[in-house]
């Protein structure tokens, strides 16, 4: 479950980008045993795409080519624990 977390890559990265991408894609239905990967992976991604605001354009396109957003939204409309959606939430006023 927490594997991703020891897996060796540079953190500001598009590699990296693309990998949490994976994540969120194994994890779209939010459950109480994955909740915790959800958030920190969503927390990842936010803090990814403000540092390749400055830095990476690449970033950005990713995000939208993937349509990273929409998963976001998905993980709002499930029932799930608070704490998911409010990194939803912080995850995109960070990004607005």
């Amino acid at each position: 479950m927490f594997n991703f977390f020891f897996r060796p890559r540079k953190k500001f990265s598009l590699e990296n980008l693309k990998y949490l991408y994976q994540q969120l894609l194994k994890n779209v239905v939010v459950t109480k045993k994955n909740q915790t990967v959800v958030v920190e992976v969503l927390r990842q991604i936010a803090e990814l795409m403000i540092w390749g605001d400055k830095h990476n354009p690449s970033f950005f396109d990713f995000f939208c080519e993937k349509n990273i957003l929409k998963h976001c939204i998905e993980i709002l409309g499930q029932k799930c624990e608070k704490s998911v959606k409010v990194q939803v939430i912080q995850s995109l006023s960070i990004l607005l």
